[in-house]
């Protein structure tokens, strides 16, 4: 085989694994959403309901509803852009989570309890936050629930009271509610939101958000 013909067939394996490569990457299941939009108004009272996860304005003009899974990815990338929302209009929007553990998602359950634990304490919020700032050091760990208890230790939670409320599941009724909800509202990915209603979902960058809101902000 002369040397022309052995930096072809090079060429050719090299192009193979490069799109077999591609192709493994882009169908991983975890791979974010592609962002898209709904314009059909959905109904508030499945949206928000008796929810208790609400902050921002009292009177606002957009109020933004998330369906989302503490493990997920492409929550854990949109939520730094959902924060930058909150910090600058704050005083113009609602912002309300709703719980939607996706199945794969093996320790999304239990981060969905332990956000409901730290609830009890006064402290969802802080939960929240803390999950999805550290989603890729308990994501895939098979001591994740220890890895929460650190978290409650952390935030100043009564660990014990923490650890009884995660195992008791008092308040599986909330995270139960958020998947009905949302498997009615049509929600089939993380993250979906709905703002005044209407369904977006995937990532979104922090333009595109900002841009969406001029328009209800006018």
């Amino acid at each position: 085989m002369n040397k022309e013909a052995k930096i072809l067939i090079g060429i050719t394996v090299a192009t193979i694994v490069a799109l077999v490569g591609g192709s493994f990457f882009f169908s991983k299941k975890d791979a974010a959403p592609a962002a898209v939009s709904d314009s059909k108004v959905y109904d508030q009272a499945l949206l928000v309901n008796e929810n208790p996860h609400v902050k921002g304005s009292t009177d606002p003009k957009v109020t933004i509803v998330e369906f989302g899974d503490f493990q997920c990815p492409a929550c854990a990338a949109s939520f730094p852009v959902t924060q930058q929302l909150e910090k600058e209009y704050g005083d113009k929007i609602k912002f309300v989570f709703r719980h939607f553990p996706l199945a794969q998602h093996e320790n999304a359950y239990d981060a969905a309890r332990a956000s409901e634990a730290a609830a009890a304490q006064g402290k969802f919020w802080e939960m929240h936050d803390k999950l999805y700032e550290t989603r890729d050091t308990w994501g895939e760990k098979k001591d994740a629930v220890t890895q929460f208890e650190g978290f409650a230790k952390d935030l100043g939670l009564n660990v014990e009271q923490f650890k009884k409320a995660f195992s008791d599941k008092p308040y599986d009724a909330i995270i139960q509610k958020g998947l009905t909800d949302g498997t009615t509202l049509g929600v089939n990915a993380t993250p979906t939101f709905f703002v005044n209603g209407k369904k977006m979902s995937g990532v979104f960058t922090l333009n595109e958000w900002k841009n969406l809101l001029s328009e209800y902000l006018k």
